[in-house]
Order: structure tokens, then C-alpha cells, then sequence
């Protein structure tokens, strides 16, 4: 499958935030810094209707919950889709995404942990790239985990220089086999990966790179 590459992010682009998982009420501050952090790097930031609500430890009902994700996925002003944090819920609402709305507008959807079901799913239903990578709270409203993950962030949806070596947050790291390779990655948190699994949203794995998070 082809894939869609969303268009570098410019200054004064629309970021969105929303909470398709687990509420992010009592982290009110947090989530109000993160969006501080983006708007302070040059973007605009809009966040979901229903991002402070809370429903059963869930950021709100799965209605409501579909309803700001897909209302930003629609919206042509805005350029990333930015998961406020993960936890769990996405499982329950993937089946309401409106992949067309992507595939017909290409554009960043960045998220981690429980984001694993709708990243792998928007990309195999729109064949648009997904970014398993920053969430709002645990990125941006986290003063460590920002100053670790921010260059890599912006040179990923800016275009801006190459990656080069992604970041680690401790300096423990062992090789168990040395070499090179090439392939398209895929993958995300592997206990959330497996509920993909025998569905049509599991990833193509064949001459691909897996990549898992613990």
C-alpha cells in the first residue's frame, strides 16, 4: 500500500487536542501546559468540545468521544490531531472513526499507549501516515519528557533536517543483533497491539520494521 504523508506542520498551523481514552480531568494543569508549550513553539491549538469531560474514567460517553475526534478530522483548518493522554477506550470507538475524512485530508494524528488502536486503524483504512509518538500531557505538560522528545517531534512533522538517532530516556540500551535493515515501521504499545490482532486494523507486518513499546 502507498502511503499519504500529511504536509509539514507550518507556524500558525491548527494543532487539536482531544481525549479519545482515559479522562483527563484531574490533570487540568498538565493539559493546559502542554497546550501552553505548542502555542509557544508557534501553533495554534483547539481543543475538543468534550476534552475535560469524564464518564466512567473515560473522557466522556463513546458518542462523545467519536464525535471530537472525528469533528477534527473533518475540520480542514486543522493540521494535527493530538491525543490528550492514553489509557484505555479507544478499542471501543474505533469502529466510528471517519476514515474517509482522512484519506480525503491528510493530516498528522499523533498519540501513544492506547492510540495504538486508532493509529494502526486510520492507517490501514486511509493509508495515511500515522505519528506513534508525543501525547499532550506525558510530552508537553511534562517539563523532562519535553526537553527528551520536542526536537524529535518538530523535525518529525516540520520536515525540517533528518531524524537521525531517536531518543531514549536512559542511556541503558543493549543491541541483540547488530545490522541494518529498511522496511516501513509499524507497531505501537505491544499489550494494545494485541487487541488488533485477526482484525482487519492488524498491521502488515511482511517486510516491515516492528517497533513496540513496552
Amino acid at each position: 500500500m502507498d502511503m499519504l504523508k500529511p504536509m509539514p506542520l507550518q507556524p500558525g498551523d491548527v494543532i487539536a487536542v482531544v481525549a479519545p481514552s482515559s479522562s483527563v480531568r484531574e490533570e487540568r494543569q498538565r493539559v493546559e501546559t502542554g497546550m501552553a508549550t505548542l502555542e509557544g513553539l508557534g501553533f495554534r491549538v483547539r481543543s475538543g468540545t468534550h476534552l475535560f469531560d469524564e464518564w466512567r474514567g473515560l473522557a466522556g460517553t463513546h458518542e462523545d468521544r467519536a464525535e471530537d475526534f472525528n469533528t477534527m478530522l473533518r475540520d480542514p483548518e486543522v493540521r494535527m490531531v493530538m491525543a490528550a493522554q492514553g489509557g484505555y477506550g479507544c478499542l471501543s470507538i474505533v469502529d466510528r472513526l471517519d476514515f474517509d475524512a482522512l484519506r480525503a485530508d491528510p493530516k498528522w494524528v499523533s498519540g501513544m499507549s492506547d492510540l495504538t488502536i486508532f493509529l494502526n486503524a486510520l492507517t490501514a483504512e486511509s493509508g495515511v501516515q500515522t505519528l506513534h509518538g508525543p501525547d499532550l500531557l506525558y510530552t508537553f505538560g511534562h517539563p523532562d519528557n519535553r526537553e527528551i522528545e520536542l526536537p524529535w517531534f518538530l523535525r518529525t512533522v516540520t520536515g525540517e533536517g533528518a531524524l537521525g538517532l531517536l531518543p531514549t530516556w536512559t542511556g541503558d540500551v543493549r543491541t541483540l543483533r547488530a545490522g541494518e535493515g529498511r522496511g516501513r515501521a509499524w507497531g505501537g504499545t505491544i499489550n494494545v497491539l494485541g487487541h488488533l490482532l485477526a482484525t482487519r486494523w492488524a498491521p502488515d507486518l511482511q517486510g516491515a520494521i516492528l517497533v513496540l513499546e513496552g
